[in-house]
């Protein structure tokens, strides 16, 4: 009998012990290759044989891969984009089915009479070919199918936020986007709004999102802002995510709630918040509440507030000494020593400010009214502020 005879036989009888060859293939790569595990074992098992069956074919008839089987391996390459299986873990587990097909041939050849090892290596170049093709083929399907993927993935989470925005929680898009995220539309809900440099930096913060804790989505909100809604992720790693590729953003946060509409409130709240943020700088909409919902009836408030905003801004001293009485627990000795005055001098401050006002802040109301004009006018404080009492 021929050494190329025999070769044939050794292909044959491997053919014949598919099944054994197939099992062991698909439990070396499902220990080997993280994320092959949760890939379902009936489509992997098969996947493998049919790989198999094919390459023992062309290695015992000397010809590379068929139209078929190539077609056969850009749909397990577009099926493991879709699971999904990153591209190099795929590529992983190909090459240990070559790597388990060429060892088995080899122990086959050793323990033949005589030893077939020399005649197999005609048949190196043979199997990279098709290590080549089908590698080649699985990874441009792959590639292909993940550009779909996040297409539709950004299209998706746009959607879902753009239909919160504009419609709340009543809309069955809104549920339906919910659910194909990943959500569930009755938990708890935390959503940050942030400055974004744009496309790249939606891409980083996803794929941040992706890599930790809950479920998380980010999009594009108005110009030079992105939107994050997220489940299971607390304001620490949601704000970590925001920041994985733009380290300086600012970002509003606002209050988790449970239910699509306190993911719609939320939007809102979180735009707002960051309103308030300084370039850099974190808000939360819990500790800063009043200055946001007050800030929303900015325009309604403006006529009742214009005096004290006119007297704010032409008399700066005036203003300070209100902020610091209120800062210090409305102890006038207090707001002196922050402010560095007489006692005497922050107690006439605070009746001229009611005398030209009308409101007298050692009163509820007068004090609301004009720390609200104070807040809406200028938040920030030109005094040195120092410890509170």
């Amino acid at each position: 009998m021929s050494a190329d005879t025999e070769v044939t036989a050794l292909f044959d009888a491997m053919a014949a012990r598919t099944a054994e060859l197939t099992a062991h293939i698909v439990g070396r790569i499902r220990a080997e290759v993280p994320g092959y595990e949760k890939f379902p074992y009936p489509e992997h098992h098969r996947d493998v044989e049919v790989g198999v069956v094919a390459i023992l074919a062309g290695l015992r008839e000397r010809r590379p891969p068929t139209a078929e089987a190539i077609a056969h391996t850009r749909g397990m390459g577009r099926r493991r984009a879709q699971f999904p299986l990153a591209l190099t873990a795929s590529i992983e587990a190909y090459h240990i089915s070559y790597r388990e097909i060429w060892a088995e041939l080899l122990r086959r050849a050793q323990q033949h009479e005589p030893d077939l090892t020399g005649e197999l290596v005609g048949t190196v170049a043979l199997l990279w070919t098709w290590v080549h093709r089908f590698s080649a083929a699985f990874a441009d399907a792959h590639a292909e199918e993940s550009r779909v993927q996040a297409a539709s993935m950004l299209a998706l989470r746009r959607r879902f936020i753009d239909t919160l925005a504009r419609d709340g929680a009543t809309s069955e898009a809104a549920f339906d986007a919910a659910v194909a995220l990943g959500f569930e539309p009755a938990g708890e809900f935390l959503v940050a709004c942030s400055t974004s440099r744009g496309e790249v930096h939606i891409e980083q913060t996803n794929a941040s999102l992706a890599a930790g804790p809950g479920v998380g989505h980010c999009a594009a909100g108005e110009a030079g802002q992105a939107l994050v809604v997220a489940q299971g992720v607390g304001p620490v790693d949601l704000v970590a995510a925001v920041r994985a590729g733009e380290p300086t953003a600012a970002v509003g946060l606002a209050a988790p709630g449970s239910g699509l509409q306190a993911a719609a409130s939320g939007i809102v709240d979180a735009a707002e918040t960051l309103e308030m943020a300084r370039p850099g700088q974190i808000v939360d909409f819990r500790e800063e509440w009043p200055a946001v919902i007050l800030g929303r009836a900015r325009s309604r408030l403006r006529p009742v507030l214009e005096g004290g905003t006119s007297l704010a801004r032409n008399s700066p001293a005036l203003a300070d000494t209100v902020r610091a009485f209120a800062a210090h627990r409305y102890s006038v000795s207090a707001c002196a020593r922050a402010l560095h005055i007489h006692p005497n001098t922050a107690k006439y401050r605070l009746e001229r400010w009611h005398a030209l006002t009308g409101w007298d802040v050692y009163t509820v109301s007068g004090l609301l009214a004009s720390l609200t004009c104070l807040t809406l006018d200028d938040p920030g404080p030109t005094y040195p502020q120092g410890d509170h009492e």
